[in-house]
């Protein structure tokens, strides 16, 4: 369908593009992407917006496995060091088990939505999961991937051990959307430690992850996710940059998550830069977990 919802013709004049020429412009996996959009029984609006929206994820995609590819160069070695050490999903880093804990919320939909022939709904579901694991969690753990010799080489590996594990999930998800590249991605990184010779024939196996103590991992990872959100807000409001640091946080937070944030509060700290971080047990229950009582910005005079 045109976008104003009309049939797609020449004498109408709303089709003003040959499709060889949109491959040209946009890749065989953008036009398949925007394909896969689609509602089960419902026609598709032609949209060279949601062409560009594909290519985009499909940019992301490419990017975040070239950062992974550079930080897991020693994955298999380390695989071996740490083998007794990290051997269950319980002995991963705090932010680590979140992560994980979050695609398996997220594949349980995805899967659900396939086997209804909702497509388009399914890849909505995979593309939200996609953005968030790389806003907040890449930039979380590439701390810790970057300075090993500050949070510990145990540390690092627990990273690189999520990140190998989530983008291998990935990009089988991806891959009925975007076959290309996602084989690409399969062959530079997975395919020798596999063996297996396309990502397309690959079996999905879901995480199961069998902890009594997921969900408290996804709410106090969901929590820390809200901290976050609401330390960089203030410095968009200050409009000074990201990576300027807080001289003092203090936060009231819910006895029953206190634990869990003084577990990941390297991470955290690293993430939004505070020099001194205060946590306050809050005994009776706050509505969204956690109160930022104090926050000081030093910011340079210029």
């Amino acid at each position: 369908m045109a976008s104003k919802g009309e049939k797609i013709s020449k004498s109408k004049g709303n089709s003003k593009v040959e499709p060889r020429e949109l491959v040209k412009t946009h890749s065989a996996d953008s036009i398949r992407y925007w394909a896969g959009t689609g509602r089960l029984g419902n026609d598709i609006i032609f949209s060279e917006e949601t062409l560009a929206r594909g290519q985009k994820l499909i940019n992301k995609l490419w990017n975040v496995s070239k950062f992974i590819e550079m930080h897991i160069h020693d994955y298999n070695e380390n695989k071996e060091k740490f083998k007794e050490e990290v051997k269950e999903y319980n002995d991963l880093e705090y932010i680590d088990k979140w992560i994980l804990a979050k695609y398996e919320e997220m594949e349980k939909g995805y899967l659900k939505y396939l086997e209804e022939y909702e497509i388009g709904i399914a890849l909505n579901h995979l593309e939200k999961f996609f953005w968030n694991f790389c806003d907040d969690y890449i930039e979380i753990v590439k701390h810790r991937l970057y300075r090993p010799e500050e949070f510990g080489e145990r540390a690092r590996y627990s990273g690189q051990k999520t990140v190998y594990t989530l983008l291998f999930k990935l990009i089988q998800a991806f891959s009925i959307y975007l076959p290309y590249v996602t084989e690409e991605i399969y062959h530079e990184l997975y395919m020798n430690d596999m063996n297996i010779p396309s990502i397309h024939i690959t079996s999905i196996e879901n995480l199961n992850i069998e902890d009594k103590n997921k969900e408290i991992y996804l709410n106090i990872g969901n929590t820390i996710m809200d901290i976050i959100s609401e330390l960089r807000g203030e410095k968009t409001n200050n409009n000074v940059s990201l990576k300027t640091p807080f001289s003092i946080v203090e936060i009231d937070v819910n006895s029953d998550i206190l634990d869990g944030i003084t577990k990941a509060e390297k991470d955290f700290k690293a993430t939004v830069t505070i020099e001194n971080l205060k946590l306050n047990d809050k005994q009776t229950s706050l509505e969204n977990n956690f109160n930022i009582l104090k926050s000081e910005l030093i910011i340079e005079e210029k």
